[in-house]
């Protein structure tokens, strides 16, 4: 095999990453060894996270996170995931106090980033800080309120020195509500370097007060008790057909939808905006050269958002 070095570039032709790869004899693309392809998809599995294939929903990001992050998989970089488990105050106010006892996407990524710091922050606390997990951090956090975003970069400050361009990978999989998923974009996407990536998982699920299930009182979250604003997904342009490296500004996939935003949210829309410039939307889909990564019947679910950095 070759070696070479591959340069990806963002949509104005600036080069954002720069790697090492091996050209495969049998002209596959540019990946890790075969057997190796589907790693994260594998610890998914093992640790018992809905990423992967085979718990809960099943999403499979996984197999998408696998070629976008397999690059920097023996780098030493920081991640930050919002909500560490299922089951939280989400599903109702009964909730809101419990304690978390495992973080099956925290040692996913400990495991698959093995130089990594791991981040998690989450409304919950956890049900011991003594974790068997050397690189991990925990701050306990509310997506909804901006004193926690500002406690959460005093923390930041005191350990990196700053609170700006921190983290490679940031991933939203808290509350879900709407409302939320903007205000941490507006709080926490500056905390992404250039060429990093920010994420915003299951968009089709909405905290619902006529779904919980009986004994977990309240859904505190539901969105018709949260300030009204609209979808998360109608304010990015996140469905386009782009090939990997390629991505796209970011523009409103309805202009109506922009509007109501303004409309509705005026205290947050200038601040969103000026943030969602910084990024471009990357393929959450599967593209017909690298079909070959995904095994027979599965294919990653297309409901999130997936957004990189380019200034």
């Amino acid at each position: 095999m070759g070696k070479k070095v591959i340069t990806e570039y963002d949509s104005e032709g600036s080069a954002i990453r720069t790697y090492e790869s091996y050209d495969d004899p049998w002209g596959m693309p540019p990946t890790n060894s075969f057997f190796q392809k589907l790693t994260l998809t594998k610890l998914a599995n093992k640790f018992g996270t809905d990423k992967g294939t085979t718990t809960g929903c099943c999403s499979g990001f996984t197999l998408l996170y696998e070629h976008y992050f397999e690059y920097s998989r023996h780098d030493k970089i920081n991640i930050l995931e919002i909500g560490l488990n299922n089951g939280g105050p989400e599903h109702g106010e009964n909730n809101m106090n419990r304690k978390i006892e495992d973080f099956p996407s925290i040692r996913m990524w400990h495991e698959y980033y093995h130089k990594a710091d791991i981040w998690g922050f989450d409304i919950n606390a956890l049900k011991t800080s003594d974790t068997d997990l050397e690189r991990f951090r925990f701050f306990q956090g509310d997506q909804g309120s901006l004193d926690s975003y500002k406690d959460f970069k005093k923390v930041l400050k005191q350990v990196y020195n700053k609170t700006s361009e921190i983290f490679e990978i940031i991933i939203d999989d808290a509350s879900h509500a709407f409302y939320h998923q903007q205000l941490s974009f507006i709080n926490l996407a500056s905390l992404v370097k250039i060429g990093g990536f920010y994420i915003i998982e299951d968009t089709h699920w909405q905290p619902n007060e006529d779904k919980t299930k009986p004994g977990q009182g309240r859904a505190v979250f539901d969105f018709r008790l949260l300030p009204e604003t609209v979808d998360t997904t109608t304010l990015f342009d996140n469905g386009g057909e782009n090939r990997a490296g390629e991505g796209r500004p970011l523009v409103p996939n309805s202009t109506s939808a922009n509007e109501r935003f303004k409309q509705l949210r005026p205290e947050i829309y200038n601040d969103f905006v000026k943030m969602r410039e910084k990024f471009e939307v990357l393929d959450r889909k599967p593209w017909l050269d690298d079909l070959w990564r995904y095994p027979i019947g599965q294919l990653p679910k297309s409901n999130l958002i997936l957004l990189r950095r380019k200034k």
